[in-house]
C-alpha cells in the first residue's frame, strides 16, 4: 500500500454525525438505485432487511471497546473494533472489473475480502492505518471512516421507517478508508447586469444507479494529483485536471489558475456505491469566470432533462433550482419517473459555491 498520501482532516467526536435530512437523503438514494453494486445484497421493499442493519445496543454489543496500538512514533492510542457479522460479502465481479482498468488510481487497490472470514488486512497496511489517525476498525483490520457515533448511523440507516442497511467491503473504487474526489463550481453572471448567476454543468447519461443528470466538472484524485514538491495529493490539481477535461467542460476553463480556487464545502458522500469501509470525501471548489457578451449569450434558462441532458452547458442556476425542485416534489407523489436532474451532494455543493460568489461579490461593492 505505502503511504498514505491522502489523509484526511481528524474528525472531533461528534461533528461528524450525519443530520436527520442527509440520513433521509441518503436512504433515498440507496433505495432509488434500485440495488447495490455487484456483489451486495439487495434491498427488498417489505421483505424486511437484506442488507446489513444493526441497531444501535446491537453494534454495542458486537464492539470491542479501547484495544490499544502504538502509532509508528511510539504514541499509544485506542480504537474500537466491530466485529461485522457474515453474509454481506465485499466480494464484486462489477469492482474487480472497474479496477482491471483503472491503472491511475491513487491508491493500490486491495482485493476484496470475504466479511466475516478469516483474512486480514496485512499488517503493514493496518500500522498506516493507525498512523494515519483511524480509530475505528472491522475485524479483518480494515477501518471505518469517521468516528464511532458515525459509523452507529450508518449501520442503522432507515428509510420510511424501514431498515435499509449499509453494505461492507473495500468499497466501489479503491481500498478501505477515506478517499479523495474534487468537484468545480463554476459560476459567472447569467447576463449583462442580470443579479441570477449560470453555472457550468456537464450530463452524465443514465446508469443503474442514477437517472441521467447535470453535475459539475469533478472526479476522483489519482496519482497524477500528487504535488512535485509535497509530494502528497493535492486536491486543488485535482480540481485542475477535471476542469479541464473537455468532455466536462468543454473550453470553458482551460485557462483555469488554481490560485483562483476557492474551498467551499466538504462532503462526506453516502451513496449506493459507500460501504462501510470506504469513505468518499468530495472537496467543492469555487471558480469565478468573468462575464463577456459572447459567453453570456450561452446561458440556458430552460434546463434540459431526462434523455436531453448530454454535452457542456452554462445553466442558470435559478432555473436549475427551480426544475430540480419540481421534479422532486412530483416524484415525491409519485407522478414524475425522473426523480431529480442533480444529485443532491451536488446541490450542497452549489448552494455553499453560490452563497460563497454573493458574499464575495457584497464585500466588493
Amino acid at each position: 500500500m505505502g503511504e498514505l498520501l491522502y489523509t484526511p482532516p481528524i474528525i472531533e467526536p461528534g461533528s461528524d454525525l450525519l443530520t436527520p435530512a442527509l440520513i433521509h437523503d441518503a436512504a433515498n438514494s440507496i433505495t432509488e438505485a434500485g440495488h447495490p453494486a455487484e456483489g451486495y445484497p439487495g434491498f427488498i421493499p417489505g421483505e424486511g432487511p437484506t442488507r446489513l442493519f444493526m441497531h444501535p445496543s446491537e453494534v454495542h454489543a458486537i464492539t470491542t471497546f479501547d484495544e490499544t496500538y502504538l502509532r509508528s512514533s511510539g504514541c499509544p492510542v485506542t480504537i474500537n473494533r466491530v466485529c461485522l457479522p457474515g453474509g454481506h460479502d465485499a466480494v464484486s465481479p462489477g469492482r474487480s472489473a472497474f479496477l482491471h482498468d483503472a491503472v491511475d488510481l491513487l491508491y493500490t487497490p486491495q482485493p476484496d475480502i470475504a466479511t466475516g472470514g478469516e483474512e486480514q488486512v496485512p499488517e503493514e497496511d493496518f500500522q498506516q492505518y493507525i498512523d494515519a489517525g483511524y480509530t475505528v476498525f472491522d475485524q479483518h483490520n480494515r477501518p471505518m471512516p469517521g468516528t464511532y457515533d458515525r459509523v452507529v448511523q450508518l449501520l442503522g440507516l432507515r428509510s420510511n421507517g424501514r431498515p435499509i442497511g449499509m453494505p461492507t467491503g473495500n468499497g466501489s473504487f479503491v481500498a478501505p478508508g477515506n478517499h479523495p474526489a474534487v468537484d468545480v463550481f463554476a459560476l459567472r453572471p447569467g447576463a449583462s447586469g442580470s443579479q441570477d448567476l449560470a453555472v457550468l454543468l456537464y450530463g452524465r447519461p443514465r446508469s443503474d444507479q442514477s437517472p441521467a443528470v447535470w453535475a459539475p466538472p469533478g472526479g476522483f484524485g489519482n496519482a497524477s494529483d500528487i504535488g512535485p514538491i509535497s509530494s502528497r495529493y493535492d486536491a486543488k490539481q485535482s480540481a485542475k485536471r477535471h476542469a479541464q477535461n473537455p468532455d466536462k467542460a468543454g473550453e470553458a476553463l482551460k485557462d483555469l489558475d488554481v490560485r483562483h480556487l476557492r474551498h467551499v464545502h466538504t462532503e462526506y458522500a453516502i451513496s449506493s456505491h459507500t460501504t462501510i469501509n470506504a469513505n468518499l470525501v468530495t472537496q467543492n471548489f469555487l471558480y469565478r469566470v468573468p462575464y463577456s457578451r459572447s459567453n453570456g449569450e450561452d446561458t440556458m434558462h430552460e434546463v434540459p432533462t431526462g434523455e436531453a441532458i448530454r454535452g457542456v452547458a452554462w445553466i442558470a442556476v435559478s432555473a436549475l433550482i427551480k426544475a430540480d425542485t419540481e421534479m422532486r416534489k412530483k416524484a415525491a407523489r409519485g407522478s414524475f419517473e425522473e426523480p431529480y436532474i442533480m444529485w443532491s451532494a451536488h446541490m450542497r455543493g452549489l448552494i455553499a459555491a453560490v452563497n460563497t460568489y454573493r458574499s464575495m461579490t457584497k464585500k466588493r461593492s
